[in-house]
């Protein structure tokens, strides 16, 4: 979780983010991202930058080092805007991200920060938000009792 999310060790063994700030919704993506590693897997942070599959664009994110994350998009394709401002909207549920005002391509953390590592992270599954969703509640619900007429 340090290396994909970030995050850092304390001296009693826990890790917290270096803000100090919880960051909850994307604590939960790094750890099950982390789980799904195989013990020989080599750990790397990932980049800010994906290929979407979807419309073929090359989607990067751009930090201004104060906290501020751009989103943009570079390749041949439509509607380039309307990604760009889909996928942020995926980056603010998924990180439980901030938009800036008066933009659709800029975010930043609550905390004011740059987490770069767990960006890259989120950045992975923004384009499908709602899989993301899915998986969350059925991981949730798993294990959970419940009378017949109450299940899903």
């Amino acid at each position: 979780m340090c290396v994909l999310g970030g995050m850092v060790l304390a001296p009693n063994g826990l890790i917290h983010f270096p803000c100090w700030h919880e960051h909850q919704m994307a604590c939960k993506r790094v750890f099950l991202e982390a789980c799904k590693l195989a013990s020989n897997t080599i750990v790397e942070a990932k980049p800010l930058n994906i290929l979407d599959k979807k419309t073929g664009l090359n989607i990067k994110v751009f930090s201004d080092k104060n906290g501020v994350y751009q989103v943009s998009a570079e390749g041949v394709g439509k509607d380039k805007e309307k990604r760009v401002a889909f996928i942020t909207g995926g980056l603010i549920k998924l990180g439980q991200m901030v938009e800036v005002k008066n933009t659709l391509d800029k975010i930043a953390y609550p905390c004011g920060d740059t987490h770069d590592e767990m960006l890259g992270l989120l950045l992975i599954r923004a384009p499908n938000v709602r899989a993301v969703f899915r998986e969350q509640d059925m991981a949730a619900s798993r294990g959970v009792l419940a009378a017949p007429s109450q299940q899903k």
